[in-house]
Parts: structure tokens; C-alpha cells; sequence
């Protein structure tokens, strides 16, 4: 397999991995959160912690009657819940009607159209307080916990509890409407499952709903083709199922991350020089001989040559020009003249200067790469003779002496040959 081939399928396996770890994610997310409760929060048949399931179980014990219907009862003496305001332009306007008449209202959504209260802000940032009601409607609270502690305008004609920010509002604000009565919270979070055991939580919910035992409570619910009607589909939408969207959008990101580009740390390096065409170098002098700047001429020559000694020599880059210059006369059979021309920092008056100082890098080079050889030493000489008595003569052999010790013959002696 080629190494394009190779790439191309680890590059697909990748994509596979990462499509199946956000799958993974997501059913993961799901499975964490857990199928929705309740089809909408604020659902009367709700049991998860921002369902009613637990407010509507409270009145039945109480021996309360709870319908849960979108149209109101015939009956003004009942007491009516709107936990979220999704109704139609007709059922709203019949339960204004209905209000009117005598029946008392508890609205959870200050956003109503039924409300006309304006808010003035909550008095409290982080976490829940157990605040007491401080007026006559509600006698039989003693405290109430939330953390949503929404404040709402107070009318000259209406009856307030739980003031907000040292009176400038309150979050319980009841208004005659007519001849019934209209009571409006600034949120629904002490009704829910998840805070209706705490404190007196469900006091509060008996005494506005379920006042009297055989009495008869309605809890409107959201319909759904209302709810199609004034927010859309998105409504209809549980918010657990945008936490799990959320979480794979998360899990997405992160495996985004996990698989993108990593910068490192800057590392400033001195990128080796490219060999520019002749063209290029033409040009490039070309422009230098206009610029008739023979200073950054020379300064070029120099400061190439001054690398590359430090580099022969194994001295670090950013030696200064005289340890350079004389680290080169000590080592090398360079020229003081040349060194000094080539690696040194004097001005070039006219053209002449500039010529020499390119001869001079030229030499400092060429003697660099190729040394000039090692002339031979002379022959040493040979010591002169130490004075002394001469050294005597060897002596001469003795000559043979003649037989029977007579004399010896000569070549004239006839008698040598007898």
C-alpha cells in the first residue's frame, strides 16, 4: 500500500472514529439524563423536579377536588392555577371574563397578558431564602423558600406579601379584577416537585388554592395547539431534550479540539538561507549598485563572512568583531589586514574601499577552507667534531717472517724456487 493510500485510510478511519464517539456521546447524554417526566415543565401530571405532580397529589389529601381543564369552571367559588400562560386569544379572555365574575386566579407567569403588573428585579443573586410573608392574607405561613425571589409592582388597590428590594415591590401581589380576585407570583419555583416539601411551601399552595376541605381547584395545562400558536414548536420541546443536545454539541467540541491544530510554543530559528536563482541575485544587486549604498554593501559581505568563521573557528554566533578577528590571526594564516577588512565595522569611502573589502572576505575565505600549506624545516646540520688527541693509527701487519728464520727471498733470488 502507497503512503498516499495509507493516508487516505487512516483519514477516513478517523472520521469514522469521531461520527461514533458523537454518537456515543449522545446516546451517553441520554442515557444520563433520562427520558423526560413530564411532556412540558409546570405539567399538572408532572413528576420530575419542575413538574406539579406533588402540588396536585397536596390538594387531593386535602380532601380538594383538582380538575385539570384549559376552560374555566362554572362555579366562582372554585379557585383556579395558570401555571404558564399558553392559551389561546379566547380562553384567555374567557378567564378574564371568569375573573371578573367573582373567581380568584392564581397566575405563576407575571408575563401574562392577564397581568398587567410591571417587575422591579429580584433582590437576591445566588441561592435560596426563607422569607416570611409580612402581611394579613397569609396567616397560617410562617416562611417560604425559593431563590427566585422576583419582585412585581404593587397597586394602590392591592394587597401585598413578601416585599422585595425594602418595599419598592413585592412577590405576591393580589389585584381585585371586577368582582373576583387576581393573585400573581413572580415565579412558580415554590409550587414545584422539586421545593413544595420545604419550608411552608405547601402551606402557601393550600391557602391560595384549597382554602376550605370539599373545595374544588382547576389547574390549567398547556394546550398544545396554543402553545403551536404563541411560541411555536419549540414549546412543545422538554428542556432535557436541549440538555442532551447540548451535551453532544460539548462532546462535538471537545473531539473538535482533540483532533485540531495544537500551536506550540514560538520557537524563533534562524532558518537556513535559500539559494536565490541568478536573476534573483542580479536584480538584488542591481538595486544595491542604485542605492549606491556601499556601507550596507560592505556590511553584507562582512556579516556572512563573520558567520562562517564562527562557524570553522566553533565560536558562538554573536561574537563581537575584534575576538573574531584576532581568534582568526592566532588560528589561521590570515592577514591582521585582511581580518580586520573583512570582519571589522570601518566605513567604505568610495568604491576602491568597497573592492578591498571584498577582496579581503574573498582571501579570509579561500584561506579558511584551504590553508596554505606547511612550508618543509631546513636539514639540521651536522655537529661539528669534538676537539681532542687525534685517535692513533692502526698498525701495520707484521710481515711473515722467512722460513727456518733465514732471510727472506726476493723475486731476483734464484734459489726462491728450490
Amino acid at each position: 500500500m502507497s503512503g498516499s493510500s495509507r493516508a487516505r485510510v487512516q483519514s477516513r478511519t478517523r472520521q469514522v472514529l469521531l461520527v461514533a464517539a458523537a454518537l456515543v456521546a449522545l446516546v451517553a447524554s441520554v442515557l444520563v439524563v433520562g427520558p423526560p417526566t413530564s411532556e412540558l415543565p409546570l405539567a399538572p401530571d408532572g413528576v420530575g423536579p419542575q413538574g406539579l405532580g406533588a402540588l396536585v397529589d397536596t390538594l387531593e389529601g386535602l380532601d380538594v377536588e383538582v380538575r385539570v381543564r384549559i376552560e374555566p369552571p362554572t362555579d366562582t367559588s372554585a379557585r383556579a392555577l395558570l401555571p404558564v400562560d399558553a392559551l389561546s386569544a379566547e380562553d384567555r379572555d374567557a378567564w378574564e371574563e371568569w375573573v371578573g365574575e367573582g373567581g380568584t386566579l392564581v397566575l405563576l407567569d407575571p408575563q401574562s397578558p392577564l397581568s398587567t403588573l410591571l417587575p422591579v428585579g429580584d433582590d437576591r443573586f445566588l441561592g435560596r431564602e426563607a422569607r416570611p410573608p409580612e402581611c394579613d392574607l397569609l396567616p397560617e405561613v410562617d416562611t417560604v423558600l425559593q431563590g427566585a425571589w422576583q419582585g412585581l409592582e404593587v397597586p394602590d388597590a392591592a394587597d401585598s406579601c413578601f416585599p422585595i428590594s425594602g418595599g419598592a415591590g413585592a412577590w405576591l401581589v393580589a389585584e381585585p379584577k371586577g368582582e373576583g380576585t387576581l393573585v400573581t407570583l413572580g415565579s412558580a419555583e415554590v409550587f414545584t416537585n422539586a421545593l413544595l416539601g420545604e419550608a411552608d411551601n405547601a402551606v402557601l399552595a393550600a391557602a391560595l388554592l384549597g382554602p376550605e376541605p370539599g373545595g374544588q381547584a382547576v389547574v390549567v395545562p398547556r394546550d398544545a395547539t396554543a402553545a403551536d400558536a404563541a411560541d411555536g414548536l419549540l414549546a412543545l420541546i422538554d428542556s432535557r431534550l436541549w440538555t442532551a443536545l447540548a451535551l453532544a454539541v460539548a462532546a462535538l467540541l471537545l473531539a473538535v479540539l482533540w483532533q485540531g491544530r495544537r500551536d506550540g510554543p514560538v520557537v524563533h530559528e534562524r532558518l537556513p538561507p535559500v539559494l536565490p536563482s541568478a536573476e534573483l541575485a542580479r536584480s538584488v544587486a542591481g538595486l544595491l549598485q542604485r542605492s549606491g549604498d556601499r556601507d550596507d554593501g560592505a556590511e553584507r559581505l562582512r556579516r556572512g563572512t563573520r558567520r562562517e568563521v564562527a562557524r570553522v573557528l566553533g565560536l558562538p554566533p554573536d561574537t563581537s568583531t575584534e575576538v573574531l578577528a584576532r581568534v582568526v590571526t592566532e588560528r589561521t594564516a590570515v592577514a591582521t589586514s585582511d581580518a580586520e577588512a573583512a570582519l571589522g565595522t570601518a566605513p567604505v569611502a568610495d568604491d576602491p574601499a568597497l573592492v578591498a573589502v571584498a577582496d579581503a572576505t574573498r582571501r579570509l575565505r579561500r584561506d579558511l577552507r584551504h590553508p596554505p600549506p606547511a612550508e618543509d624545516p631546513p636539514p639540521a646540520e651536522d655537529p661539528p667534531p669534538a676537539e681532542g688527541p687525534a685517535p692513533a693509527e692502526d698498525p701495520a701487519p707484521p710481515e711473515d717472517p722467512a722460513p727456518h728464520g733465514g732471510p727472506t727471498p726476493t723475486s731476483d733470488d734464484p734459489t726462491r724456487y728450490r
